[in-house]
């Protein structure tokens, strides 16, 4: 009688430690068409589940174990409900097909949290988009830059919502997903500090793994370590090794043709070379690049001095990008780390003033 009790007892645990290792949506969606739908990843858009839609009902399920993240919900070919968080437990969708607006997901806190988000930063994304509509029609060059500048502190404020929004909701996937984008600045100590700001609770998603991924990278990349070293090939196929640069101050620079803020710094790296290359500075220009020939234009465009001119030619899948800690949509470029004569790391991601500083700072005038 005791074993039957006590078996009794355990099944309703076993169905929790079940669910939460697993997801179940359960949609309602007035007026949908019969016919398929479809749970594609937000960020790359793999297809993550299938079902079937009839008189408006679905139920799309995975009671194993899976990576939270964002997804799009599709009805047929139609755009349905962006933002879907899928994590443990039960999530209901429902509204009128009719009125996309009206499809909500809810039920789990990632869902819910994103519900209040919406409704919290619609002023702001309103005031935005009016100062946008005013800048465009506004002729005057004068009343356009002061219309500007009263944008940019808009989209200031929208940015520290977001953060602040974050924080609150540390516990969810939002917090992860609302500060990994653009963490191209942050070095392994910012990247540790950030990753403390969530919640140990947080399900296990996407955007937190991505994060601590990018932060061992870094960890690797820290200051005072010796970076890692590489070889790729230059231009007409010679391969250069960054160790061979040694003894030299280095400036291990990432950079594509195709990048406008680049080719702008382009200029202020190559007044620096050429001031400080005869003390011992130097360049390693590493181009994500696909095309070849945009790149070598790009270099003979630019006046780019420097010899160590090299490239995987594979774009954002470089490898050496990645050693180094760039990640599609969580850095960009320009990207930069500078290291010193032993090859540490002594800089992370300088650039203009900064790196004119830290240049005076090693060689002096």
């Amino acid at each position: 009688m005791k074993k039957i009790l006590l078996f009794i007892l355990f099944i309703p645990f076993l169905a929790f430690a079940q669910n939460k290792s697993g997801y179940t949506i359960i949609g309602n969606i007035t007026g949908a068409p019969d016919g398929r739908v479809y749970l594609l990843n937000a960020f790359d858009g793999d297809t993550l589940n299938v079902g079937v839609i009839k008189s408006g009902a679905f139920r799309l399920e995975k009671k194993e174990k899976f990576l939270g993240t964002v997804t799009v919900l599709f009805v047929g070919n139609a755009r349905t409900l962006s933002n879907l968080f899928i994590e443990p437990g039960v999530i209901t969708v429902s509204g009128d097909f009719t009125k996309p607006v009206t499809i909500k997901a809810t039920g789990t806190p990632s869902n819910d949290a994103w519900n209040k988000y919406q409704i919290d930063v619609a002023p702001i994304d309103a005031k935005i988009a009016k100062e946008r509509t005013a800048i465009k029609a506004e002729t005057d060059p004068v009343k356009r830059k002061a219309l500007m500048e009263e944008n940019g502190k808009s989209y200031d404020a929208f940015y520290a919502f977001r953060r602040s929004f974050a924080i609150k909701h540390n516990n969810t996937i939002l917090a992860p997903m609302f500060l990994s984008a653009g963490t191209g600045n942050l070095d392994y100590k910012g990247l540790c500090d950030l990753l403390n700001l969530f919640d140990p609770k947080t399900p296990d998603n996407w955007y937190t793994n991505r994060l601590k991924d990018r932060a061992d990278i870094m960890s690797r990349c820290d200051y005072g370590k010796v970076a890692p070293d590489f070889t790729l090939k230059d231009p007409y196929g010679k391969k250069i090794t960054l160790s061979s640069l040694r003894g030299q101050v280095v400036h291990v620079d990432f950079w594509a043709s195709w990048c406008a803020p680049c080719r702008a710094e382009n200029k202020n790296v190559v007044e620096l070379y050429n001031k400080y290359h005869s003390k011992g500075f130097t360049v390693m220009g590493v181009s994500i690049d696909e095309d070849k020939d945009k790149w070598v234009r790009a270099v003979e465009a630019d006046n780019l001095p420097w010899k160590n001119q090299v490239s995987s030619l594979v774009g954002w899948e470089c490898p050496v990008a990645r050693m180094f800690g760039l990640a599609y949509g969580m850095t960009g470029v320009p990207y930069s780390i500078l290291l010193d004569k032993e090859g540490k790391v002594c800089g992370y991601n300088l650039r203009g003033e900064e790196l004119a500083a830290k240049l005076k700072e090693i060689f002096g005038e």
